[in-house]
């Protein structure tokens, strides 16, 4: 069954001519193909979308567990210095008894002072050697004084000389 062309009445050699060759006019518009999958690739896209958004989550909950534990740690460990800190620092010296001024010459002013020292219930043993004694009178600029371990020191009795 031979097409004819609507314009010019001439027969159409194929049948799915869209341009009459005779006399150039369309004879019908140009079909585009639509791809049916298309629907398919849409989906395809938002779980690619949705995959990449989970990816990213997990990445960024593995890096916040680093970076929190590090930082814990981090608490952590001052946490145990300034505890050792405040340990050593503690009161553990306590004195025992009186402090007493000695004068050599009395219309002079307090040549030595005498005062016993003993450890708290439960302190940990400390290193005398280390002792600064400072002393000061309401009128006076702070003075430290000689440590009484590098002079005369006697467990019980320490006694520190005043220059």
């Amino acid at each position: 069954m031979p097409k004819f062309c609507p314009n010019c009445g001439k027969p159409l050699e194929f049948e799915q001519a869209e341009i009459c060759p005779h006399c150039g006019v369309r004879i019908k518009s140009p079909t585009t193909k639509i791809k049916k999958d298309s629907g398919r690739s849409i989906i395809v896209l938002i779980a690619a979308g949705i995959g990449i958004l989970f990816l990213f989550i997990i990445i960024a909950a593995v890096f916040s567990y680093i970076v929190l534990g590090s930082g814990f740690y981090t608490t952590q460990q001052t946490q145990q210095t300034m505890y050792k800190g405040v340990e050593q620092s503690t009161a553990n010296i306590q004195m025992i008894g009186n402090v007493y001024g000695l004068a050599s010459n009395p219309s002079a002013g307090i040549d030595e002072i005498r005062f016993t020292i003993g450890l708290a219930p439960g302190a940990l043993p400390i290193d005398l050697t280390k002792m600064k004694i400072v002393f000061s009178t309401p009128g006076t600029t702070p003075r430290t004084l000689p440590c009484p371990a590098h002079g005369s020191m006697n467990a019980a009795h320490p006694t520190a000389s005043l220059p």
